[in-house]
């Protein structure tokens, strides 16, 4: 899929990009999720999010939240079992 430069409102990307980042950050800083390293795959471009990560002892499960970006709160959640296969991770 080509997108066409002049449409693209880069200000506005690297704002997402900054937000992303900084979530991203704040979900490491949970109980446990530390250890987590968890990875977001940005190799392609694409409206889904692919998440790894290396699951901690004794955990049975994790509940991945997110939400529309025009949402506050996270409006959808998917529990993903333990251990998650690294090559399939999970995508929402």
């Amino acid at each position: 899929m080509a997108i066409c430069r002049s449409f693209v409102n880069f200000d506005y990307v690297a704002e997402v990009a900054r937000l992303n980042a900084a979530s991203l950050g704040l979900t490491g800083s949970g109980s446990g999720a530390s250890r987590l390293r968890v990875k977001m795959l940005t190799k392609e471009l694409e409206n889904d999010t692919h998440l790894t990560w290396e699951p901690s002892a004794g955990a049975a499960s994790y509940e991945v939240v997110w939400r529309a970006t025009s949402s506050r709160i996270g409006s959808t959640s998917q529990t993903v079992a333990v251990p998650p296969v690294q090559s399939e991770g999970f995508e929402g």
